[in-house]
C-alpha cells in the first residue's frame, strides 16, 4: 500500500498465487521504484519477466518483485533451488541493482559468480544481485555447517553488507573484531 505523507491512500495491490505467499521485505530506489521480497509455494502467478519464471519445485522459493512508483508491476522473479528457500531482505544501490538476502538449503540454483559456489553443511545464508531490469548479476552462498540467518545492506560506495546470526562455530569470521565464536546457541555476525 503506498499512501500520501497525509495518510490518504494512493494505491494498493495483492502480489501473489495460488499458493502460500509471503512478503517479508520492501524497498524503495532513488528512482521511486518499488522491490518487495518474500517466499512463495504458488507454482504461478509471480514471476514476469525476471530472471526465473518458474518455480524451482522446491517447498518454497523466495521472489523478488519491481514496482513503479505508480504500483504497476514491471517485473517479477522466483529465486530458488531444488529444496528450501526464504527470504529475509532486499536492498538496493545508486545504480539501481536491487539485492536480495535469504536462506537456503538448495544446493544447485543459487550461486553464480559470488565469493562462495558450493552450499556447505545444510543451511547457508545466500544473497544474489540483480541489474534494474531484473537479470541476476552475481549470486554466493555465506555459511558453515550450521544455520546462519542474515540481512544485507548497500553503502554508498557499492560494497555490499550482510549481518544477522550464525551457530556455524568456524567458516563466518575473518579479518574482524572477533574471529572465533563466543558460544552459546548463536553469534550475531557481520560480513
Amino acid at each position: 500500500v503506498k499512501f500520501s505523507s497525509t495518510g490518504a491512500r494512493i494505491w494498493a495491490t495483492y502480489y501473489g498465487g495460488t499458493g502460500t505467499d509471503y512478503l517479508y521485505s520492501i524497498k524503495i530506489d532513488p528512482s521511486g521504484n518499488v522491490y518487495v521480497g518474500g517466499q512463495t509455494d504458488s507454482p504461478a502467478g509471480i514471476a514476469s519477466g525476471g530472471f526465473q519464471n518458474t518455480f524451482s519445485g522446491g517447498v518454497y522459493d523466495t521472489y523478488l518483485a519491481k514496482f513503479s512508483a505508480a504500483g504497476t508491476l514491471i517485473w517479477g522473479t522466483y529465486y530458488g533451488g531444488p529444496s528450501y528457500e526464504e527470504c529475509y531482505g532486499v536492498a538496493t544501490d545508486a545504480s539501481g541493482n536491487v539485492y536480495l538476502a535469504g536462506d537456503t538449503y538448495s544446493t544447485s540454483g543459487i550461486a553464480s559468480a559470488g565469493y562462495d559456489t558450493t552450499l556447505t553443511g545444510t543451511e547457508n545464508e545466500f544473497v544474489v544481485k540483480f541489474d534494474p531490469d531484473g537479470i541476476r548479476l552475481c549470486a554466493t552462498y555465506y555459511g558453515s555447517l550450521h544455520e546462519e540467518d542474515g540481512r544485507v545492506a548497500i553503502d554508498p560506495a557499492g560494497n555490499v553488507y550482510l549481518q544477522g546470526y550464525a551457530n556455524s562455530t568456524s567458516g563466518i569470521a575473518s579479518g574482524g573484531f572477533q574471529n572465533t565464536y563466543s558460544g552459546g546457541y548463536n553469534d550475531g555476525y557481520l560480513v
